[in-house]
């Protein structure tokens, strides 16, 4: 009887975690498919419907962001709030609203994904672009170091959510110090303010823990409540039917002996 239960239990476990594993996923696939659209409608030119489908996919990541931290479920609400904002610009040109499109996907893959392809490879080729900016001519430099830092700050956003909350201030002082340097003619100045940029973009694992740990913590508790609550509602019926069936039994044997 107790082997069976056990039985029923593990199986029980198995299929609610790969229930929940399944639905995961195929949230996260719809919610990028989906952004995967907004972007083409961007790039088209099609901002109105681009605007629509971000505003929808903002309101289905509300529970995702539920199990945030409070200023970062607001970081990421705000830069939704801007790629819309800037889409609406039309002052803005096609470019920079199809950049600020491209900062919100980065941000959204960042959010949904354990590891970022896009980021990665993002940071991979910016890195590469400061080292370039580093060893150009000094003539070079002025134009060298505009476009790494157009580059920068488009994966700024999700360079963000890497980092621990205790290290924003400084970063956002960082990046303040970067933008000096557009407008500085100090080479020396320039090139630290690339080094610091090259600090930014490392982002280490065990030190900056990515949001979705956060999220993750939650989710395991959210998980193991509905595994015990499923899997003791289930053991406490089969007691029950057991207990039942031995209740029976013994009554039947008494019918006997007195018969």
């Amino acid at each position: 009887m107790i082997k069976w239960i056990c039985k029923i239990f593990v199986m029980t476990a198995i299929f609610v975690f790969a229930s929940t594993a399944v639905y995961a996923s195929h949230h996260e696939k719809a919610i990028m498919d989906e952004f995967f659209d907004a972007v083409q409608l961007s790039e088209a030119g099609h901002y109105e419907q681009a605007i629509r489908l971000i505003e929808n996919i903002e309101k289905k990541i509300e529970n995702d962001l539920n199990n945030q931290r409070t200023e970062k479920r607001q970081y990421v609400k705000d830069v939704f709030e801007h790629t819309i904002s800037v889409l609406r610009n039309t002052q803005l040109t096609d470019d920079m609203k199809i950049k600020s499109v491209h900062q919100l996907h980065l941000v959204l893959e960042t959010l949904q994904k354990e590891e970022s392809p896009m980021l990665s490879r993002q940071l991979e080729k910016l890195t590469k672009n400061v080292y370039t900016a580093l060893e150009s001519e000094s003539a070079q430099l002025q134009k060298e170091y505009y476009d790494v830092y157009q580059q920068f700050i488009e994966v700024y956003p999700a360079i963000k959510l890497y980092r621990n909350l205790d290290e924003w201030l400084i970063l956002d002082h960082q990046v303040l110090q970067l933008s000096d340097g557009l407008y500085s003619d100090n080479l020396e100045e320039k090139e630290e303010a690339l080094h610091v940029m090259l600090n930014i973009v490392k982002v280490e694992k065990g030190k900056d823990e990515p949001i979705k740990d956060e999220k993750k913590k939650n989710s395991d508790l959210s998980f193991l409540w509905l595994v015990f609550s499923v899997g003791g509602a289930i053991i406490a019926t089969l007691i029950y039917v057991g207990w039942r069936k031995y209740k029976g039994e013994k009554r039947r044997s008494k019918e006997k002996l007195n018969s």
